[in-house]
């Protein structure tokens, strides 16, 4: 290996030309540069991917308004509303519909919800880890694939989002597609190609049809600010108008198209979007702090938000950044980003979701840095501190994931979920006639396999003429129901999570 590398990179030079000056230690010895052994570093993958798939046991509709996108792809196989849809309380569904579109695919192959509902989300995390790991293994002069994957997999965040019903991952990988391309380019220095400009046009338009034009705001603030700060390789960043503005005309088509609709008017322009930026006593959403992201994601991220943060605050750091082109992108644009968003007054911690994989790479880029330089602190190399990084990120990941699955496992949150499995279990081979009544929790339409609520009066009614054979009602209701004594309870559920009891009836003799 060669001794000695220059340490700042010429004008022309590409960023993996950029190696900075080796320490004789670190290249006498090779194990100041490797992180983990090829089958230590398949194990922590391994486990990351287990840790994402199991994170979310047992599996419900309860929270995070995951019984909210279900229903968008349950609405599409059972009545066919393919381009507008609704929620399980038959408002209008405020997300476009390409996520429910694959999931409701997903369905006519296997004919199993609980999966077809997750697939998407664990796909596009799947995909993000193993296109990170690559990344790090191939554009460094160190390969540290392992590292940014951990960064990536091993926080507290991602393990949750990768199987929640909802539209996060999909619009994370949707965003990273774009970034990754605009990084790979300024890395090459090489012109713009027709096929990565339709590579960008097409995640772009993914993003928009899965969550609407937020896309444009993690990526364009980065977009501008590197145009700033980088005017030598401004022309690698920006690949044209069309790849950008095409897809949010066909978000526009889409919007227009059912703008007519007095409800949708309210609930995705006015309420979903308009609503995001309102504040003080007129906030359509709840607002939080400037800070709120920041806080979440350095709690939430430990330990690798603080090691990024101990990176930064070293002049040498900085220094080497000035010359890494590649590098600055990746943090203009999760930076921008996160800005951005912190200035929008509505927040949610796994709404910046987003911006972790380009701090991972980002990360990775910084640690590889140090790494070729063989810098030691104290007795250790930073490999072996990066490493301990590692192991320290894994255990406290597990750890939480299993911590909270004890949790909820002993509540157990999946209670309503099991009681609808149990109810769907009496009722006759391919005919679930099923009535439930809106008293209780939305996602009880999804466990129980139907399509609408049915008010109380109408319900009792059906059951008494036989035009149902199954009625599931609250505990309440069934206590001040007039004609329970024509009743046989088949099964009931008194204590869940969300503190909603129902019962399940049919008519005695049936």
């Amino acid at each position: 290996m060669t001794l000695h590398i220059a340490a700042t990179m010429h004008t022309g030079a590409s960023p993996e030309e950029n190696h900075p000056v080796l320490s004789r230690q670190a290249t006498k010895d090779s194990r100041h540069t490797l992180l983990l052994s090829a089958g230590l570093a398949t194990v922590i993958l391994t486990l990351a991917i287990l840790n994402m798939c199991v994170r979310n046991l047992p599996w419900h509709l309860d929270d995070y308004d995951q019984s909210k996108q279900a229903y968008v792809s349950f609405e599409m196989v059972e009545r066919g509303d393919w381009f507008l849809q609704h929620t399980p309380r038959q408002g209008i569904a405020t997300k476009p519909p390409l996520m429910g579109w694959i999931s409701a695919g997903l369905y006519y192959l296997t004919h199993w919800w609980e999966i077809s509902w997750r697939i998407p989300s664990l796909v596009s995390a799947l995909v993000l880890l193993f296109l990170l790991k690559r990344e790090g293994d191939k554009r460094f002069a160190v390969p540290v694939g392992i590292l940014v994957a951990a960064v990536f997999a091993l926080n507290l965040l991602a393990p949750r989002v990768a199987t929640l019903v909802r539209t996060d991952m999909m619009l994370t990988l949707a965003i990273f597609i774009p970034g990754w391309i605009i990084w790979r380019k300024i890395l090459s220095r090489t012109e713009w190609t027709t096929a990565e400009r339709w590579a960008i046009f097409a995640s772009v338009l993914a993003g928009v049809l899965t969550k609407g034009p937020v896309l444009y705001a993690f990526l364009l603030p980065g977009v501008i600010a590197f145009l700033f700060l980088d005017k030598e390789n401004r022309k690698y960043v920006w690949c044209g108008w069309w790849p950008w503005v095409i897809p949010l005309a066909v978000f526009l088509v889409w919007v227009g198209a059912n703008i007519a609709n007095q409800e949708f008017y309210d609930q995705v322009v006015k309420k979903e979007f308009m609503g995001r930026f309102t504040s003080g006593e007129k906030a359509v959403h709840r607002s939080q702090p400037v800070y709120y992201y920041i806080l979440h994601l350095t709690t939430r991220c430990a330990p690798w938000s603080l090691l990024l943060l101990v990176l930064l605050a070293k002049k040498q750091t900085r220094v080497w950044l000035r010359a890494n082109s590649g590098t600055l992108w990746l943090l203009c644009w999760a930076f921008a980003a996160l800005l951005f968003m912190s200035i929008i007054p509505s927040k949610r911690t796994d709404r910046i979701f987003p911006i972790i994989p380009p701090l991972s790479l980002a990360l990775g880029a910084m640690c590889a840095m140090w790494i070729e330089r063989g810098a030691h602190w104290g007795k250790w190399s930073a490999a072996k501190w990066f490493t301990a990084v590692i192991w320290l990120a894994l255990v406290t990941s597990l750890g939480y994931t299993a911590a909270n699955m004890y949790d909820q496992y002993r509540q157990p949150t999946d209670a309503t979920a099991r009681f609808g499995e149990n109810v769907r279990a009496h009722a006759a081979p391919g005919k679930l006639r099923i009535a439930a009544t809106p008293e209780g929790h939305e996602a009880t339409l999804l466990y129980l396999r139907i399509p609408e609520f049915t008010p109380l009066s109408k319900a009792i009614r059906d059951l008494s003429h036989g035009d149902v054979d199954l009625l599931v009602l609250s505990r309440k209701e069934y206590d001040h129901a007039a004609d329970k004594d024509k009743w046989e309870v088949l099964e009931t559920l008194d204590v869940t999570e969300s503190k909603d009891t129902y019962v399940c009836v049919k008519r005695k003799g049936t």
